[in-house]
């Protein structure tokens, strides 16, 4: 039901604690800097996870069929953290947003596959790789950020996002492509937002050219350079490179901190 960690451990080896079906809650020292494959697949009552500020990689499924997904009623109570980024879920905006911290290069194959809650993701600019079947079956999966650094990503890396509504992509450079990296999922309902120098690139590009929109990222030196989505009470915008939400007055970074 607990582990704890010390501080001289350095890795999480490949299915470490998979299938450990009464484990709720795990923290991670700073020490470790790599997390294995399927380590904590099945935890299907694992609802907390603290990842220390070490980790440079995540393993293929690491994280998979956890509680932390697959069950909606886990982001009712209190705050989780993963990867040393916040999950706040008092807010409903962002209550299921994934954001892997700095200092991650890659996330391995089916790292967070059938992760059946995560609604948003931010990657880092210090991620240059996504495995394939990264974010396979994330059916609730409605806004993807991916920064300048990417230069892959794998087969299916975004297959089955049957949710999916809109790529944030800064990549200057088209990333090189697997095979069907976003099969079943509805590029004829989304929209791609793209920096505008890399406009005509990314509708030439197969598999990008599939989406039913594609805009530029219009930057600014200052103030709300796009605005990306919005509902009657919420207004999602990109400034000076940062998703910026402001719901019912307030303006809150992708962290879900208030902001003003």
């Amino acid at each position: 039901t607990s582990v704890t960690i010390g501080s001289g451990v350095t890795s999480i080896g490949d299915e470490a604690f998979r299938d450990c079906s009464s484990l709720t809650a795990i923290t991670i020292p700073n020490s470790v800097t790599s997390i294995g494959d399927e380590a904590f697949q099945e935890c299907s009552k694992l609802t907390s996870v603290t990842i220390g500020s070490g980790v440079t990689s995540i393993g293929s499924g690491a994280f998979s069929r956890t509680g932390i997904y697959n069950d909606e009623s886990n982001w009712k109570n209190g705050v989780l953290y993963i990867s040393n980024c916040l999950i706040c879920a008092d807010e409903d905006e962002v209550s299921s947003a994934y954001i892997i911290k700095e200092g991650t290069r890659l996330i391995a194959d089916y790292a967070f596959g059938y992760c059946s809650s995560l609604t948003s993701v931010t990657l880092p600019n210090s991620i240059t790789s996504i495995g394939s079947s990264a974010f396979y079956d994330c059916s609730k999966l409605t806004s993807i950020t991916i920064p300048n650094s990417i230069t892959s990503i794998g087969s299916s890396a975004f297959s089955w996002c049957e949710s999916l509504k809109e790529v944030i992509c800064y990549a200057e450079k088209v990333p090189e492509m697997g095979e069907n990296v976003f099969y079943n999922t509805p590029q004829n309902k989304a929209t791609l937002y793209v920096l505008a120098d890399a406009l005509e690139d990314y509708k030439a590009a197969e598999q990008w050219k599939e989406f039913c929109t594609i805009l530029p990222i219009q930057e600014t030196e200052n103030d709300l350079e796009c605005i990306i989505s919005s509902s009657a009470n919420t207004h999602k915008f990109v400034r000076n490179g940062q998703i910026i939400i402001i719901r019912d007055g307030k303006t809150y970074n992708a962290q879900g901190a208030v902001i003003n």
